[in-house]
């Protein structure tokens, strides 16, 4: 054999995997297999995971389609109705997009999950809290390992999406929270559930509303520019005169006193006599200096002198509004689902009464606390005070409103404005601070119904809670 023949043979055994190098890579290789299969028995096959996707599928893509095809309809261009359809359905499989995220989420929980159990059980943790805590920790580190990259991902485009799903969340783990404590804390105070509940939903609405319609008036970048801009929709509003309140309020639009002027005047002096202008209207009406009240005519953007009058033109404007648009939902969902006509009819009735008096009982509050008889009993109190007062009565009175709906579309409708509300304490500016504390709110929010909705779903109230029951249903 010649030199070269030899080193190359050796060159061969060199280059051959050992006996323990062989045994090694096949070993490494079944636990590859085994966790391959795990995932995909744990994570992907479940019911949970696939059930958590097709939720999120369909709540995203269902009110696209119908407000795509509403839209269309309008125009009377359904021709393009199949191709925009299409694309929305495509869109929606989009790995950076919420179906996913959902998706995503269950299955890292459905694989934590029994990774969680068994550590507590070898710790030693009792068996009767095993189930609870695992589910929790599992739950918590589901959310943390996958919100922060869906974050980063939504705050790109649109600060808001990933902040109202965060409030949601904690304004419903909060809710179940209440839901399941309640009863001790009425029986420690002894006072009856059947007394206190019926209006708890209520009180609720109440008190988020006049936060919502507060910041809409005086602070309304608290809101999201989504909701900012249905409100001012729906209201049928015209935001200027919003504005000159708004400068009541904060010094930049005052009541001068003739005797005694001031040197120089606010930066928004003059803004109701635009206003005045804008509707051909006589401007010394809007004009402060020489008046000691601003006429109601001009708050009613000269819709009418009557306060009363202008309260029951807002509310036929909502009626109109809110009839179509709760009418065309449920003419839909008659197309779906062909049973209740005369229901969806009533129930359609009811909401644009519900809104069409939200908006009267707010305006006419308004003027009702900035007008004689009530201002004069205070001789003590300012116009401008009675202005900037005035809002708050309104937006607290509209709330009331609520009572015309359903008990069970009254905890809907609460459970819908307290994330708003919540949300006009919030700030939105995506520091890296708020970033961090919104994962955390979400995460815990998410542990906390996950808990809830695997013992009993019933102890999460609303769809969030049929959703959960439905994906971790046995």
């Amino acid at each position: 054999m010649s030199r070269s023949t030899a080193t190359t043979s050796l060159g061969r055994i060199a280059i051959l995997p050992s006996k323990r190098q062989r045994r090694f890579v096949v070993k490494n290789f079944k636990h590859a297999i085994f966790l391959i299969r795990f995932v995909i028995r744990k994570a992907i096959l479940p019911r949970s995971t696939v059930t958590s996707f097709f939720l999120a599928y369909i709540y995203i893509v269902l009110p696209k389609i119908i407000a795509r095809t509403i839209n269309l309809l309008r125009l009377r261009d359904i021709r393009e109705a199949g191709a925009t359809i299409r694309r929305i359905l495509i869109k929606a499989f989009d790995v950076k997009g919420f179906p996913v995220f959902i998706g995503k989420l269950i299955a890292t929980l459905n694989i934590l999950s029994p990774a969680a159990k068994i550590a507590l059980t070898k710790a030693g943790l009792p068996s009767s809290s095993v189930d609870l805590t695992a589910t929790l920790i599992a739950s918590f580190l589901a959310a943390l390992l996958n919100f922060p990259s869906f974050q980063k991902q939504a705050v790109s485009f649109d600060r808001y999406y990933t902040l109202d799903l965060t409030l949601t969340l904690v304004t419903r783990a909060l809710d179940s929270l209440f839901s399941v404590y309640a009863p001790f804390l009425l029986s420690y105070y002894n006072l009856k559930e059947e007394v206190v509940y019926p209006y708890g939903d209520a009180l609720l609405f109440i008190v988020s509303c006049y936060f919502i319609m507060v910041a809409w008036f005086y602070e309304p970048e608290k809101l999201s520019p989504g909701y900012r801009k249905w409100i001012t929709s729906a209201s049928n509003t015209d935001l200027d005169m919003v504005k000159g309140m708004k400068y009541i309020q904060e010094g930049k639009l005052q009541y001068i006193d003739p005797k005694n002027p001031p040197k120089e005047l606010p930066s928004e002096q003059h803004h109701f006599e635009e206003f005045c202008k804008k509707y051909n209207k006589d401007p010394s009406l809007g004009d402060l200096t020489i008046r000691k009240k601003l006429p109601c005519v001009v708050i009613h953007s000269f819709d009418t002198k009557s306060c009363a009058g202008h309260a029951l033109n807002m509310f036929y404007k909502e009626f109109k509004f809110a009839f179509k648009l709760y009418g065309t939902l449920n003419v839909i969902m008659f197309i779906f689902r062909r049973r209740a006509a005369t229901k969806r009819i009533v129930s359609s009735f009811r909401s644009a009464m519900f809104l069409g008096t939200f908006t009267a009982l707010n305006w006419y509050f308004l003027c009702l606390f900035r007008n004689e008889p009530l201002t004069s009993l205070f001789p003590g109190v300012s116009q401008a005070t009675w202005d900037s007062i005035s809002p708050k009565i309104g937006a607290l009175a509209s709330g009331f409103s609520c009572f015309l709906e359903t008990p069970s579309r009254r905890k809907e409708l609460s459970l819908f404005v307290a994330p708003k509300a919540m949300g006009t304490f919030v700030s939105p500016e995506p520091t890296k601070t708020n970033l961090q504390l919104e994962t955390i709110a979400f995460s815990v929010s998410f542990a906390t119904l996950v808990s809830f909705a695997k013992s009993d779903s019933s102890k999460v109230r609303g769809l969030v809670g049929k959703a959960l029951g439905a994906i971790f249903k046995n």
